[in-house]
This record gives structure tokens, sequence and C-alpha cells, in this order.
């Protein structure tokens, strides 16, 4: 794929998934902190970074976290 088109599509994967943590907790700035905390679950990656490294396979974990904190399950 056109390095053009990835950075689009990668561009495009991050506004959804920063749109979704903004649902999630409420708050622009909260959404930002999580998109760029490392996170246990994410091997010690932000969300940001798995998406970065990884493309769909990132956002899926990323949006697997956001899902847990949606609805209460930690484990």
């Amino acid at each position: 794929m056109d390095q053009r088109l990835e950075n689009i599509q990668l561009d495009r994967q991050l506004a959804e998934l920063q749109a979704y943590a903004m649902e999630v907790f409420g708050d622009h700035d909260a959404a930002l902190r999580w998109l760029d905390t490392g996170l246990s679950e994410l091997d010690d990656l932000s969300a940001r970074e798995i998406v970065t490294r990884l493309g769909a396979p990132g956002v899926e974990r990323a949006r697997d976290v956001l899902l847990r904190i949606e609805y209460g399950v930690y484990s």
C-alpha cells in the first residue's frame, strides 16, 4: 500500500479511537491522556503507540481495553 494512503488510514483509525475514548471517558482531556499513557494491557505501550506500530490489530487491542473500561470489566 502507498505510504501516503497508509498514513491517512492510520490518522482515521486514531481519530475513531479518540472519539470512542471521549465517549467512554466523557472528557476530551481524559481521552487524550488515555491515548498517550502506557498500559499494561497493551504491553506498556500507549494506545497511540500500539496503533502506530501494529495498525488494525493495534486498533482492536486498544478498542478492547476501552470496551472493558466502558463496561467495568477489569480482569
